[in-house]
């Protein structure tokens, strides 16, 4: 999945780095994680924000490609962006690390099983991380926000939605 918008570049400031990456796949976030330390010299802050919503389906029914599409980009790109960049932080001594979540992964959504769990997975992780950096300069949090606008509720059926705001 291709996390960087057609043009997004354009609409940054002058002097701004972006990079177009694919954040299910761990060598291309290597390679992301390369070129953006190329170009910066150092990094110290990492914002891990990708999402989908996968199928809105009963567990039984949830189709497995579909669990796993969700898992790589809610999940492993999350472990994959802080593989590459937390080394980067350790040698400059300092970081900040957001990881996004959701309500979900507190929570749990009916038929929204991989997205819950996905979600669960990176408040874990960040948990884990947290503890293992903690005397490193390096702080790592996870912000787990509700329903609000934004384009993932175009993944999303009328009704998933309705619930998700009840």
């Amino acid at each position: 999945m291709n996390v960087s918008a057609p043009g997004v570049s354009q609409k940054l400031p002058p002097g701004a780095h972006a990079v177009q990456v694919d954040v299910g796949d761990h060598a291309n976030v290597a390679a992301a994680a390369r070129q953006s330390k190329d170009a910066l010299g150092k990094i110290y802050i990492l914002i891990n924000c990708a999402g989908v919503t996968g199928a809105t389906a009963p567990v039984q029914e949830y189709a497995v490609e579909s669990w796993l599409q969700v898992m790589n980009v809610n999940l492993n790109d999350t472990f994959y962006g802080c593989r590459e960049i937390v080394p980067l932080m350790i040698a400059g001594g300092y970081g900040r690390i957001v990881n996004i979540a959701s309500v979900a992964g507190k929570e749990g959504n009916p038929k929204a099983s991989a997205y819950s769990a996905s979600k669960a997975g990176v408040i874990g992780f960040t948990k884990s991380l947290g503890k293992e950096l903690a005397t490193s300069g390096i702080t790592v949090n996870c912000v787990t926000p509700a329903t609000f606008e934004s384009l993932i509720l175009d993944q999303l059926p009328k009704s998933q939605i309705d619930y998700m705001r009840s």
